[in-house]
């Protein structure tokens, strides 16, 4: 699956670059690079917080569609997704490119929390975004997608190594500190 959008709205996008041109590399492009080991921290600590906590979790995946998308092609969309999974080889091509022409959803990631009568759901890639940006206000309890435009975007280039890779030591570590103090913020809300 391949988009172009101008905005971090594919977190995944596969990217690769030369680490001796890292200052070279476009902000954007890098704020990319960090949101999948970013996702994966996440999705850890996550994890590890719930089970130490009173809070009980459940995972919701549901998607943003771009603006004035119709019912009608949202289920087109979808329909060719559905299909190019069990298509065969020969197939994949021309569905791929049907699939080129039409608006893409952006998967949305929500953990619906709840605690005896409270009841909150936080938003994952907003999460993610405020460990890959800098000075980026998170809307964690957002439950669409935010998108960042990556003209914007100023990736923390603290968690990147001085050969470019990721440092997921300090990535790790940024990564608790933003999940602690996300349940910290619905520990001191009183918003039922």
């Amino acid at each position: 699956m391949r988009r172009s959008r101008d905005a971090l709205s594919n977190p995944f996008l596969a990217m690769s670059f030369d680490s001796a041109d890292f200052s070279e590399v476009p902000a954007g492009q890098t704020a990319l690079m960090l949101m999948q080991p970013t996702f994966i921290r996440v999705m850890d600590h996550l994890r590890r917080t719930l089970e130490q906590s009173a809070w009980q979790g459940q995972y919701e995946t549901t998607h943003a569609w771009p603006e004035g998308t119709t019912p009608e092609v949202k289920a087109e969309v979808l329909w060719l997704y559905d299909k190019l999974e069990g298509a065969a080889k020969v197939d994949q091509a021309d569905i791929e490119c049907q699939l080129e022409e039409l608006p893409q959803p952006v998967p949305v990631y929500l953990l619906h929390l709840e605690k005896e009568q409270q009841k909150r759901t936080i938003n994952v890639w907003e999460l993610c975004y405020q460990i890959c940006l800098e000075d980026y206000t998170p809307e964690i309890e957002s439950k669409g997608f935010v998108e960042v435009p990556l003209e914007e975007a100023r990736p923390d280039r603290c968690l990147f190594d001085a050969s470019g890779e990721v440092d997921w030591v300090r990535l790790d570590q940024k990564t608790a500190g933003v999940i602690q103090a996300a349940f910290q913020s619905l520990e001191n809300s009183h918003i039922g």
